[in-house]
């Protein structure tokens, strides 16, 4: 039924459950060079990868992505208890093209069902979010 339900998982029923993909919205009105989000998991997740965009397409930018379980709200300005899962120099599309990472994460990040895990995207480039 092209829905992965909530007693479905990748292996009862991998044509819903695998690859699941969040994509982002291109309309984000306001940009940074970071950007910090929270995932709250309902089910077991594998998250190996994710996109962005950019403000503008540009070349060779630096792009980082940290995560941490929990929230990331007390820890937006430490750098104590953010782990680095990403770090290369990529060529970035437009706002209306998103970004993928090219390669995904070293390390594929697991989050348990009622767990939260929180991300943090930092280039040089400019990260576009809404709020």
């Amino acid at each position: 039924d092209n829905v992965c339900d909530l007693d479905e998982n990748s292996a009862t029923c991998s044509e819903d459950c695998s690859e699941l993909v969040f994509t982002p919205s291109d309309t984000g009105g306001n940009g940074a060079i970071g950007t910090m989000f929270a995932v709250s998991a309902i089910r077991d997740l594998v998250v190996t990868s994710l996109n962005f965009h950019a403000g503008k397409k540009s070349e060779n930018q630096m792009v980082q992505v940290y995560t941490r379980k929990g929230v990331f709200r007390g820890f937006e300005l430490k750098q104590d208890g953010w782990d680095l899962i990403y770090n290369n120099t990529m060529d970035v599309n437009n706002r209306q093209m998103a970004t993928p990472l090219v390669g995904g994460f070293h390390n594929p990040i697991n989050i348990l069902s009622g767990e939260i895990q929180s991300f943090f995207v930092y280039t040089t480039a400019k990260v576009l979010y809404d709020v």
